[in-house]
């Protein structure tokens, strides 16, 4: 919601419209919007947010990324793929796939 309400800000006009948009992509991004995220290179370079803005969204981004990893997801994303996909898969994809899953269930068992 908060991207369609960036969007929004950036089809209706400019100037502190336009800073407007970016704090409602910054929120989105925030909560693990990638859409919202790849834009804020362009942003920071613009000077439509600050560095830190730029840090700390992403920082907030993988941290709601990995809040939403689970064993149940991590299985069921493994479980999904046909045995084409799954040949076609590169053996680093295959070992982050498994470090993920791994993890997860470190996490699941440790609460």
């Amino acid at each position: 919601a908060r991207h369609t309400l960036g969007m929004f800000e950036i089809a209706t006009g400019r100037g502190r419209t336009e800073r407007r948009a970016w704090k409602h992509f910054m929120i989105a991004a925030k909560a693990g919007n990638a859409d919202s995220l790849e834009g804020m290179p362009h942003a920071y370079s613009r000077g439509l947010i600050t560095k830190e803005e730029f840090e700390e969204t992403l920082r907030a981004h993988k941290e709601s990324l990995d809040e939403m990893k689970s064993e149940q997801r991590t299985r069921a994303d493994c479980e999904s793929l046909s045995k084409e996909e799954f040949e076609a898969l590169s053996k680093e994809e295959v070992e982050e796939t498994l470090r993920a899953y791994k993890e997860s269930v470190v996490k699941m068992k440790s609460k």
